[in-house]
């Protein structure tokens, strides 16, 4: 574990490209409100992981995959519809042959059951 909290923050860096990316793109952020978001990141982080740890450890695995991910955000309420989009954009990089398999080779919406990730979306 980091020492101090401070190692654990986002660098301002990535904190800078997203929102840069984001629809805020026109709107200027001073440093302490970048530096607020890269904490703020950080601690989500840690609460989301945290989830999917538990999710693995109740099926007696030490690594997290991509599904103990997805369940904890599930579990936190995120959106449905930003999850399936997650999901497919995971099989499908999954999918792709210039890299490794995500997921040991299965599929994440069989790890996570279809049924399971569309009746998300429809609620």
């Amino acid at each position: 574990m980091a020492e101090r909290m401070e190692d654990l923050n986002i660098p301002l860096s990535a904190i800078n490209r997203i929102l840069n990316l984001s629809s805020l793109a026109g709107n200027p952020f001073n440093k302490e409100c970048r530096t607020a978001i890269s904490r703020a990141t950080s601690i989500f982080m840690l609460y989301l992981t945290s989830i999917a740890h538990g999710h693995a450890v109740k099926q007696k695995r030490k690594t997290i995959n991509v599904a103990d991910v997805l369940q904890a955000a599930k579990e936190a309420e995120l959106d449905a519809q930003g999850l399936q989009n997650i999901a497919e954009m995971m099989n499908n990089r999954k999918h792709r042959t210039d890299g490794p398999p995500i997921n040991g080779g299965s599929s994440l919406a069989e790890s996570m059951g279809s049924s399971e990730l569309t009746k998300n979306v429809d609620e």
